[in-house]
């Protein structure tokens, strides 16, 4: 779910093991940490931080408390 840059910079210099973890996510928490991911690495846009949002809302019938608990973000 996430480390893609991660694996492209092993892969760039050459290493022949990355470490890793390895997690056992249901679908909606690999949602919210690929949610994670891209809002730490490239800063979305306002909208597509909000449509990221209201898609957690309507597909897993999260609240905006919920959201930004789980996500450690503020509610604004």
């Amino acid at each position: 779910v996430a480390g893609e840059r991660r694996y492209r910079a092993a892969i760039i210099a050459g290493l022949e093991t990355v470490p890793v973890i390895v997690k056992k996510y249901n679908t909606e928490e690999m949602t919210e940490v690929a949610l994670v991911e891209n809002l730490q690495r490239e800063g979305l846009d306002p909208i597509e931080e909000a449509l990221a949002y209201q898609g957690l809302m309507d597909t897993y019938k999260q609240t905006q408390e919920m959201i930004s608990a789980r996500l450690g973000r503020s509610r604004s």
